[in-house]
């Protein structure tokens, strides 16, 4: 497990043989899956599965997946696993050099719980996949490779819905392997801005909004936490504490507090959220900031980064750092 500072922790996992994979995606239940590298030979293959909700996960589970037209002898080899944070649907990528052609690319894993089975997404794509991960808004990508068994170089968008790839920007660092670091099972935030630009009349002021979406793509509402941003001292947060608090109680619950107070010789540029209790999901809240021209003296960049404190550790906590 890394958090969002880096920190790894390792676990001893049973129940899983050594050397039969080479990928792994989590979703928002807390349930990681692993599909063998083995063909079973029956047009079906296995699939290891190990609960992460505990904090401290100890053991796998085996289950059998139907693999409709994979034959007798056929390599099996996966890019990678990754869940759409919206649907909770579970992905995979399949692409052994020597796979029949109809078989190579999108497929999605359904019927997890119960009777799972791979179902092709659309035709055949014959792309090294070694990376495939979604967005938190639920768009899919990948990094690979154009060719099958080729150095993986570039980013891919990829249609979840038809399968189909369509190449992002030109080839970068090449590697004979990659692989996705995303996780569903995570509580984290995203900081947009209302105004790709603002003109502000010299010696004057302007304002333009902070957006905040906390998302929590996990299977309960994650409570006792805290949201804290510092702006630049030449910024200002014009917004009233008091009226904030009430509108954020009815969406994150009646214990909020809301504290704005002045850091680093700013004036109400630090904003303290308490006690929130963020719901499954994605909810949206704008703090409007206030721009006076006269604190700059020339042209400057301000790079912000708001913070979640108090996430448990098993969804990557303690603190996560917005997006």
């Amino acid at each position: 497990r890394v958090n969002s500072a880096g920190a790894s922790t390792s676990f001893t996992i049973t129940g899983i043989p050594v050397n039969d994979f080479n990928n792994a995606g989590v979703d928002k239940n807390g349930n990681m899956y692993i599909l063998s590298a083995t063909n079973n030979n029956n047009g079906t293959v296995n699939m290891y599965t190990i609960n992460l909700t505990s904090g401290t996960p100890s053991t796998a589970t085996t289950s059998v997946v139907t693999f409709p037209g994979l034959a007798n002898g056929n390599s099996v080899i996966w890019g990678d696993i990754t869940t759409d944070p919206i649907t909770n649907r579970v992905y995979c990528w399949y692409h052994p050099t020597a796979a029949v052609t109809p078989l190579v690319g999108l497929y999605e894993i359904t019927n997890i719980a119960t009777t799972p089975a791979l179902s092709k997404v659309g035709p055949a794509q014959l792309f090294t996949m070694g990376s495939l991960f979604f967005n938190d808004r639920g768009q899919m990508f990948a990094y690979g490779s154009a060719t099958l068994g080729g150095t993986q170089d570039r980013i891919f968008a990829v249609n979840k819905t038809t399968g189909a790839v369509t190449q992002y920007g030109v080839p970068d660092i090449g590697v004979a392997q990659s692989d996705g670091c995303e996780c569903v099972f995570r509580v984290s935030i995203d900081r947009e801005v209302s105004a790709p630009v603002i003109n502000v009349p010299q010696c004057g002021t302007s304002s333009f909004n902070y957006i905040f979406t906390p998302r929590n793509y996990t299977s309960a509402a994650a409570t006792g936490i805290t949201f804290t941003d510092v702006l630049d001292n030449r910024l200002s947060y014009n917004f009233n504490a008091a009226t904030l608090q009430t509108q954020l109680q009815a969406v994150y619950g009646g214990a909020v507090t809301v504290t704005l107070g002045n850091s680093g010789g700013g004036t109400n540029n630090s904003v303290t959220i308490a006690n929130m209790s963020i719901p499954q999901g994605h909810l949206s809240f704008t703090l409007p900031v206030l721009v006076d021209a006269s604190k700059f003296s020339a042209s400057a960049t301000i790079s912000q980064q708001a913070t979640l404190s108090g996430i448990a550790v098993s969804l990557g906590g303690p603190t996560e750092l917005s997006n």
